[in-house]
This record gives C-alpha cells, structure tokens and sequence, in this order.
C-alpha cells in the first residue's frame, strides 16, 4: 500500500464566502474529487 492523502474541510459553512471564494472551493473541490480522500462537514 503506498501513502494516501486525506483532505478535511471542517465546518463548510460556518463563514459565508463571496463567489470569487465560492468559486475557488468549487474549482478546489473539483480538482480534489478523485484523486485524494476527501472529508467534508458542515455546520
């Protein structure tokens, strides 16, 4: 087994963000989804 990374993104929502920042998590996200573990929670 070789090593795995793992991404957290804690408390999602806890701030609201401006869609140049929603933008950027999306694009984030995205780029993210099926390459790594991915661990998201919200509020």
């Amino acid at each position: 087994m070789g090593n795995r990374l793992i991404i957290i993104l804690d408390k999602l929502g806890y701030l609201p963000l401006r869609r140049a920042g929603s933008a950027l998590r999306f694009r984030l996200i995205s780029a993210l989804y099926e390459h790594t573990g991915l661990i998201i929670t919200t509020t």
